[in-house]
């Protein structure tokens, strides 16, 4: 027997996706927005190079940041549904 005392483990405000799905969506979510990046400079310089335009690029340039963006809010949306269960706070009024 000992006295030492052991302080439990906090991860009520732990950032870490809490699920499978939240975890891919938040990866797939960042993935595509730095590829999207890297993508639009290598554009830019590809554009600016050969100085011609492209609609098709230039649509998907627009989208795949809000496909990103969307991914990395559903992460964090299905981590709230998860731990809404057990939240405390939820029933709490004005």
């Amino acid at each position: 027997m000992t006295t030492e005392f052991q302080v439990p483990d906090d991860t009520q405000w732990d950032e870490t996706p809490r699920s499978g799905v939240s975890r891919i969506c938040l990866y797939a979510g960042w993935s595509l927005a730095v590829v999207w990046a890297v993508g639009l400079v290598a554009v830019l310089i590809w554009q600016a190079a050969t100085e011609g335009e492209s609609v098709r690029f230039g649509a998907l340039l627009g989208l795949v940041p809000l496909v990103a963006f969307g991914l990395i809010i559903l992460s964090a949306l299905i981590d709230r549904m998860h731990t809404r269960k057990t939240d405390p706070y939820r029933k709490v009024q004005k």
